[in-house]
């Protein structure tokens, strides 16, 4: 083999269909959230994995599993709402966060951001 030549591997995954109903039961017994975000951090696991896959049969991905480098939700529309100037976000039924929403971006309540302010005398 010359130096730089990709070696061709070929990974191979479940098929999502194959593992989803096990995966959803295991995961709504430890979950204390809406479903919807089992939901979705299955959608986003496969989303990875294939992207993983595809990369690693190419030779740019190595062949470790691929690993998170950020945790992060994502929140269906079905799970929030805009209410005046805060986003309404469902985290369990019938329990909310509250999210203020300020020049399109979503903050914590109490979370600060550096902004410039306009000069108020226009000169």
């Amino acid at each position: 083999m010359k130096r730089g030549e990709k070696i061709i591997t070929r990974v191979s995954l479940p098929k999502r269909k194959e593992v989803y109903k096990a995966l959803r039961d295991e995961l709504e017994k430890v979950n204390e959230l809406a479903s919807h975000y089992v939901d979705k951090a299955i959608n986003d696991a496969f989303s990875i994995l294939r992207s993983w896959e595809r990369r690693a049969e190419k030779g740019r991905a190595s062949l470790r599993k691929p690993r998170l480098k950020r945790v992060y939700v994502r929140v269906k529309s079905t799970l929030r709402k805009v209410v005046g100037e805060r986003v309404r976000v469902t985290v369990r039924p019938f329990e909310y966060l509250h999210l203020l929403l300020v020049s399109h971006l979503v903050l914590r309540e109490g979370q600060r951001v550096g902004t410039r302010r306009a000069n108020s005398q226009g000169g």
